[in-house]
């Protein structure tokens, strides 16, 4: 211990005696300790931590491939989603997203937000309630429905100042006035792209829309990866076999992968 006492009496003296080096090395060391801890923050919410969701090992991404085109990954059209849809035998639930940017209206001023247009069977493929009010339902995501919208945390806190009280209340979404259902919890978002605000897509099976969109899926039950891979291409083949085989994936054109 006297040793001890003694080199650090020795180190401190030393330091005093330099210091622009004691300076220097504190303000170094100070910088590595900030960007070490700035990376493992990012390491782990990205990495480390789990999905915030239900059984997050149990969510699948489904997507098209088009070996001919040189796609290996490519979106899901409205019409490929329906008949999965309708020809699922693996799946628990099956749910559509796309995202963009819309403006809406806050107390203060319009702000400029990232958007998800998703299916009302998303938030059950997820396993994620809101934490005031509610998503919204398959009613209210049918064509014709009145417009709706539920918040994320952080835009509610930035937008709306946190209040609880603007559940139930509208606000203009670009220019269409909204009914504010629900505020969802912190940090809930899908593949990363730090959605502000969720829509319902409305999709009306009589006139889909072309437009590129992403599917994701929910497992009946959690096996492995090589009985989920034997889950999807039974569900693939079901889909082809079926009466409907217009949008059927096929072996060499279109494949559908996970």
């Amino acid at each position: 211990m006297q040793s001890w006492l003694s080199d650090a009496r020795y180190a401190v003296r030393t330091l005093l005696k330099s210091p622009g080096f004691t300076a220097v090395a504190v303000l170094t060391l100070a910088l590595g300790i900030g960007a070490n801890s700035a990376i493992f923050s990012v390491v782990n919410g990205v990495v480390l931590k789990p999905l915030e969701y239900r059984a997050p090992d149990k969510l699948v991404l489904i997507m098209t491939q088009f070996p001919t085109m040189g796609f290996d990954k490519f979106w899901i059209s409205a019409p490929e989603y329906l008949e999965y849809r309708e020809w699922n035998r693996s799946f628990e639930e099956v749910g559509l997203f796309n995202t963009g940017r819309s403006s809406i209206h806050g107390e203060d001023q319009p702000l400029r937000v990232t958007t998800a247009v998703v299916t009302a069977e998303l938030f059950d493929v997820l396993g994620v309630e809101a934490i005031h009010g509610r998503a919204f339902d398959k009613e209210e995501d049918a064509p014709g429905a009145e417009p709706v919208l539920v918040l994320s945390y952080e835009l509610w806190l930035r937008a709306f100042g946190g209040d609880p009280a603007v559940v139930g209340e509208g606000v203009e979404v670009n220019g269409i006035r909204r009914t504010i259902l629900g505020v969802m919890p912190p940090r809930f978002d899908i593949n990363d792209n730090q959605i502000e605000a969720w829509l319902p897509m409305a999709l009306d099976p009589a006139e889909p829309p072309g437009r590129a969109l992403t599917t994701t899926t929910r497992l009946a039950a959690s096996p492995p990866a090589s009985a989920s891979e034997r889950q999807g291409r039974s569900s693939r083949t079901s889909w082809g076999a079926g009466a409907r085989r217009r949008e059927a994936p096929t072996p060499r054109a279109r494949r559908i992968i996970r």
